[in-house]
């Protein structure tokens, strides 16, 4: 009788392990999907976004980026920027220090600056704006802080493990990102830095600058 026994157990472990065995399997493909690296074409470094370099012209910008077309654009502090289009979307801006939001774009400008909103770009080890900080954390390490800024209350999140030369803008659907602490009388920047961030909170951005300043 004890070999029947030990065979029924033999049987319980096999299907235990062929169990185990798909989990690990989904967990493999999910995990898969939230790293995927980009084509080069699509890969966020510290010094490019596909074919466009930091320090690139902006008429070498407009003739790497085949099937795009450039536009002036500018933001709520009036920055004259240059949106990166291609039908009704654009996936990513640029800024070339130019001072002027209403003149023309100026094709020896250099590009100092590059934000990209696309959540089909993204960094060699697969972070991509759209993606959840809780997803985010998995790879760059815990989100060590979150910063609003003073002017355009725009939100930063650091992460332990970041890649030099990255920033990471961030936005919730239930409002901000962080869950900052109350203003604190004598000392109001307090109330814009947080340890913890929301439920929802998601990579809106990610830029591309080496000395970006987050207090923009």
């Amino acid at each position: 009788m004890e070999w029947i026994f030990a065979g029924r157990n033999m049987k319980r472990l096999a299907i235990a392990l062929v169990s185990l065995g798909m989990v690990a399997l989904w967990i493999g493909l999910s995990l898969t999907q939230i790293y995927a690296a980009p084509s080069a074409g699509r890969r966020i470094t510290s010094k490019s976004v596909g074919p466009v370099r930091l320090g690139m012209t902006v008429d070498a910008a407009r003739k790497a980026l085949k099937g795009f077309t450039l536009e002036r654009a500018s933001d709520g502090d009036g920055a004259a920027l240059i949106a990166v289009v291609r039908g009704k979307k654009s996936p990513m801006t640029l800024y070339a220090g130019e001072d002027d939001a209403g003149k023309p774009i100026h094709e020896k400008a250099v590009i100092e600056f590059i934000e990209v909103t696309d959540r089909g770009y993204a960094t060699k080890a697969g972070v991509h704006p759209g993606m959840s900080l809780k997803d985010a954390e998995r790879i760059y390490g815990k989100v060590k802080e979150i910063q609003m800024s003073e002017i355009e209350a725009r939100e930063y999140a650091t992460f332990s493990r970041e890649p030099v030369g990255l920033t990471f803008r961030v936005r919730a659907a239930s409002g901000v990102a962080g869950l900052y602490p109350p203003e604190k009388a004598g000392n109001p920047s307090a109330s814009r830095h947080a340890s913890q961030y929301a439920s929802d909170a998601r990579i809106y951005s990610i830029g591309v600058s080496v000395g970006f300043q987050k207090s923009r």
